[in-house]
């Protein structure tokens, strides 16, 4: 997601008790400064994420400034350039990929365009069919 919060889905996601990690999130000078304009509401909308894994110690900074709690956030660096995996991070994901779904197939279409949304619900169909 980066730096899109979107208030309808995250009250969604909460309200279903369904966790939400924002990935490779980045957070500018100046977009941190329109979010801290709505102060409560933010602090509020940012209660509900389960994780933010920010891109670099300042993006995770502007989030905490915000009313993220330091246990909802983690620096991990630009996921699509800086990421390798050890063994600790593949224990972690199995670990998470255990709480969250064990008995769910999950799939994730992310950075779509313009048309690729039809194409994406002609898989998922037939992934349902499959599993």
């Amino acid at each position: 997601m980066e730096t899109e919060l979107w208030p309808n889905m995250i009250a969604t996601l909460h309200k279903r008790k369904i966790p939400l990690v924002i990935a490779n999130a980045r957070l500018s000078e100046r977009s941190a400064k329109g979010y801290a304009r709505l102060g409560k509401f933010m602090r509020r909308l940012l209660s509900r994420i389960t994780l933010i894994a920010a891109q670099n110690e300042e993006d995770a900074n502007r989030f905490i400034s915000l009313g993220l709690k330091r246990n909802q956030l983690a620096v991990t660096g630009s996921l699509k350039f800086d990421i390798s995996v050890t063994p600790e991070l593949a224990a972690r994901a199995i670990t998470l990929r255990r709480q969250w779904a064990p008995h769910r197939q999950v799939w994730i279409a992310t950075s779509t365009h313009d048309g690729e949304e039809q194409i994406i619900l002609q898989a998922h169909r037939k992934l349902l069919e499959t599993f």
